[in-house]
């Protein structure tokens, strides 16, 4: 469409749509008029029922007030006096006014203390025959005053004895018929049976007299007649509403009939006040209107704005889709169906396989499934046919064959639309991914050849993107451990990684030191059958530009046969040969490494160092042989390996010496008892006769932290105690702790038992041999 028309069509809309407003504004006021006058007049007719109700109720209270006076007066028997009349008067007031007492004959006293006389006036014969009276207008009374005149009979014995007069002036009948509706502005008038206004409650400001002037002054000559036929009008329209309207004038008025008298109560509602709620509705309609017409431009001009704002980008969209399309490796195609034909293809695609665009129609004949290799066709056309009935993207590779004869790959991404004719077709957009295939298939070889090279020197590979946590083990893996369990991330309660749990330590250590550079460990792993293996864990991070490592690539490699050959080697080293236990040194490591990692602190008690010196021990090699000596070292050392347990530190630290340390904080008590059992197990007998050798020994305890922390100093006062005990007499034990409490002297410098000839005394129990040693 040009831009000349549909300026037109904006402008035609526009006009259109004013037009609209303008009607609904002029078809909106007529309603509005028509509803307000509606309701307008309801509530006249409301507050004329209102002010009905009002009057009725106040002649009912003052009937009521001066039939108690009468049924007071029945009792008397002369009620008719100028006490009575007085007295009452004053109990009346000022409800009531001008109260007077009349004899039958219409002759009587007032309140004021005046004779009265109305045997002539109608209400007074109504009362006195037909039981109450009501004057027909407003009479004047004795004290000159206009008011309403009732009169009540008192009665004793079915006579009448006397009738009561009273008025109601005429302030209070205003008052009764007075009300509120629309701000005060309503009158409201009572009428006698000939159209007479008996008297009246009016707007603030305005007479009765001059409202009445002002009316006859707006009728035709005939006024009186009109006059007659409006009241008879109004009789007989029952509660409606009626308007009238002349020259100068118009007004709506209601009626309610009253039971008094034929009269009526008649409210008048000036046109003046519906004219000015009419006024203020349709000036609030026309503000609203007017708002809306704005509103209504304003949107119009944006939609036409939006709408030449939305052309323009869909042209720039459409020449870019049309640039992108054109640099498409590959290109968009649009299919009938499945295997239906073309309905679009871009010039790119037919670039891609080199043909024109009638050559490819008259190769393919034009048709989606031809243009797929045949040995890929079948395959293809089902998985397009599974995709689209599930609701599915299209997403297929495939080949096809170019030009030149060559295979070419293709990505073919798409989705099922429909067409203005709610006709389907496929619109799909084609990659050229033949690159991608041959990068896929040369690291497929590469993988390949990789995996070979692993399997053949019995290595498991793993690897961990730590951006998004995933973590990859090869096959190996698997047919080592049974299952894939991530060996970088903590595993706090060990059940995840099937570690030993003495390594547990080394694998914190691993996962904490790999977090900044390449790390190596070893550590058992429980494989696939249960058992426990060693294995060497390398790792390496690989780090992105920033220096942080985003990809963990690592090895394991099965070590347990060249582990436990360096271990059984290690271990000969640290052993004493004719024992099995620890040597001096390696005894000597292990101590001092237990306690450089434990906190020694605690509570009472403390980790005890034993040492332990045979005594007279030469004796047995001179008299029995080194043969008998050496299986007399055998014998001590199982039964010190017996009175400990195998988590406790057992070394030979000489050629009769040994030392113990406990690896779990005992009390002096147990210390005490442990050492007692010990020393009775280790005095044996050897050899008989003449050659008979009792070996026994003595002992130094030291405790840690009480008698030192370090190895030095509990090895130190262990070696003193011991010393003290021999030079106590042997086969004893003494304590360093109360050693130094008893202020014993420390042995002379450079003094040790370990090593030294500190058995030269006198041995009684062997024969006194020991001096010759």
């Amino acid at each position: 469409m040009s831009k000349l028309s549909t300026a037109i069509v904006s402008a035609l809309f526009l006009a259109a749509l004013l037009g609209g407003l303008l009607y609904s504004i002029r078809d909106y006021n007529a309603s509005t008029k028509q509803d307000i006058t509606t309701t307008l007049t309801q509530r006249l007719q409301e507050s004329t029922h209102y002010a009905a109700e009002n009057f009725q109720r106040q002649l009912k209270e003052r009937f009521r007030d001066l039939e108690g006076v009468a049924r007071l007066l029945s009792s008397c028997e002369n009620p008719v006096t100028r006490e009575n009349a007085e007295n009452f008067g004053l109990l009346l007031e000022p409800s009531i006014r001008n109260f007077g007492i009349l004899a039958p004959d219409g002759k009587g006293f007032s309140a004021l203390d005046k004779e009265l006389d109305f045997s002539a006036d109608a209400y007074f014969q109504r009362a006195l025959h037909d039981g109450v009276g009501v004057s027909s207008d407003m009479v004047a009374t004795f004290d000159r005053n206009r008011v309403l005149a009732l009169a009540v009979p008192v009665t004793r014995e079915g006579k009448v004895r006397a009738v009561l007069v009273a008025g109601i002036n005429i302030d209070a009948l205003q008052a009764s018929i007075e009300t509120r509706a629309f701000d005060g502005r309503t009158s409201n008038l009572v009428f006698d049976s000939q159209g007479h206004v008996l008297f009246g409650a009016l707007p603030q400001g305005r007479d009765l007299d001059d409202l009445i002037r002002r009316f006859r002054q707006t009728q035709s000559p005939h006024t009186v007649s009109q006059v007659q036929d409006f009241f008879k009008d109004m009789r007989r329209s029952g509660d409606r509403v009626l308007h009238f309207k002349g020259a100068g004038y118009s007004f709506y008025m209601s009626r309610v009939p009253l039971a008094q008298n034929d009269w009526q109560l008649v409210s008048i509602l000036p046109q003046s006040v519906l004219n000015e709620r009419i006024d203020q509705q349709n000036a609030v309609t026309r503000t609203l209107m007017l708002r809306v017409t704005v509103i209504a431009v304003l949107l119009l001009l944006y939609l036409m704005y939006s709408q030449r704002r939305s052309h323009r980008k869909i042209r720039s969209q459409q020449e870019e889709y049309s640039a992108i399309i054109a640099n498409i490796s590959g290109g968009v195609q649009k299919v009938s169906g499945v295997d239906g034909t073309f309905l679009f293809l871009s010039r790119n695609y037919l670039d891609l396989l080199g043909y024109s665009r009638e050559e490819f129609e008259r190769i393919y004949e034009n048709t989606f499934a031809n243009t797929i290799y045949e040995e890929d066709r079948d395959e293809v056309l089902l998985t397009i046919s599974r995709q689209l009935e599930q609701s599915k993207a299209i997403d297929v590779e495939y080949r096809t064959r170019a030009k030149n004869g060559n295979l070419v790959w293709l990505y073919n991404k798409g989705t099922l639309a429909y067409d203005e004719r709610r006709q389907p077709y496929i619109a799909s957009i084609v990659f050229d991914i033949t690159r991608n295939k041959e990068i896929q298939q040369a690291q497929r070889i590469s993988d390949e050849r990789y995996q070979f090279i692993l399997e053949q020197h019995d290595i498991s590979i793993f690897e961990q993107d730590l951006l998004n946590g995933d973590f990859y083990c090869s096959t190996r893996w698997m047919q080592l451990f049974g299952s894939a369990f991530n060996i970088l991330e903590p595993d706090p309660d060990g059940s995840q990684i099937p570690v030993h749990p003495d390594d547990r330590d080394a694998l914190r250590d691993f996962q904490d030191a790999l977090q900044q550079t390449k790390r190596v460990a070893e550590m058992r792993l429980c494989d696939v059958d249960g058992l426990y293996r060693w294995y060497r864990i390398e790792a390496s991070n690989i780090m992105d530009d920033s220096g942080w490592p985003i990809y963990v690539i690592g090895i394991i490699t099965d070590i347990d046969n060249q582990k436990n050959l360096e271990l059984t080697l290690r271990n000969q080293a640290a052993r004493d040969s004719a024992t099995g236990m620890y040597n001096k040194l390696a005894t000597e490591q292990a101590i001092a490494r237990f306690l450089d990692r434990h906190n020694l602190d605690g509570a009472a008690g403390g980790y005890a160092l034993f040492m332990i010196d045979f005594d007279n021990f030469k004796i047995i090699n001179d008299r029995l042989g080194h043969a008998v000596g050496d299986q007399a070292i055998c014998a001590m050392a199982r039964i010190i390996r017996q009175n400990f347990r195998s988590a406790d530190i057992v070394g030979r630290i000489g050629g009769d010496e040994f030392l113990v340390f406990c690896t779990e904080r005992l009390s002096m008590l147990h210390i005490r008892k442990r050492a007692a059992k010990l020393g009775g197990e280790l005095r044996t007998e050897w050899g008989e006769g003449e050659n008979r050798c009792v070996l026994t020994a003595s002992m130094g305890v030291a405790c840690a932290p009480g008698d030192g922390r370090s190895f030095a100093e509990l090895y130190q006062h262990a070696d003193e105690a011991t010393y003290q005990a021999k030079h106590m007499g042997k086969n004893g034990c003494v304590f360093y702790a109360e050693m130094r409490e008893a202020g014993a002297l420390p042995p002379p410098a450079g003094a040790s038992v370990v090593n030294a000839n500190i058995d030269a005394a006198p041995d009684v129990e062997n024969g006194g041999d020991a001096a010759e040693a």
